[in-house]
């Protein structure tokens, strides 16, 4: 068995400038927790905390390549310009977590392209989930306000 069917959730967490920018957990039970859009800008603070049928979790490891694992580890910028960032990306297994973490600047190279790629990934497919979470929020505060 690889390192890919051992793996049952992912955790991808960014900060920027010390500030959360993205959290974000997949699990192979269809649990979903997002918060933020990854943006060095992120105004988002809400954290949604959910299920989907939607099989996100295996949609988004069939796009992981085994091979990175033998990279995992911690990478920092020798030199980082800008604004500092850390990006994690960590998958849980029951041998323990295996992943990555960069530290970099916003005007720095940053993690390799399959990394990003897998970032990028996992927020396009929460996207449609978050969006309909945070539209819930506010379809029930505009209840409450009413109701008030």
């Amino acid at each position: 068995m690889g390192i890919k069917e051992e793996i049952d959730a992912v955790v991808i967490n960014q900060e920027v400038d010390g500030q959360p920018s993205l959290f974000l957990l997949l699990a192979n039970d269809g649990t979903v927790n997002r918060i933020g859009t990854g943006a060095a800008n992120n105004k988002e603070k809400a954290l949604f905390i959910g299920q989907t049928p939607d099989e996100l979790f295996l949609r988004f490891m069939d796009q992981v390549d085994e091979a990175i694992f033998q990279n995992a580890g911690v990478y920092k910028h020798a030199d980082p310009k800008g604004v500092l960032c850390k990006l994690e990306l960590a998958f849980r297994r029951p041998g323990g977590p295996l992943g990555f973490e960069f530290h970099f600047g916003t005007e720095s190279e940053g993690p390799p392209e399959e990394i990003s790629a897998l970032v990028r990934q996992a927020i396009e497919l929460t996207e449609p989930w978050y969006e309909a979470q945070k539209q819930q929020a506010a379809d029930e505060a505009s209840r409450n306000l009413e109701d008030d």
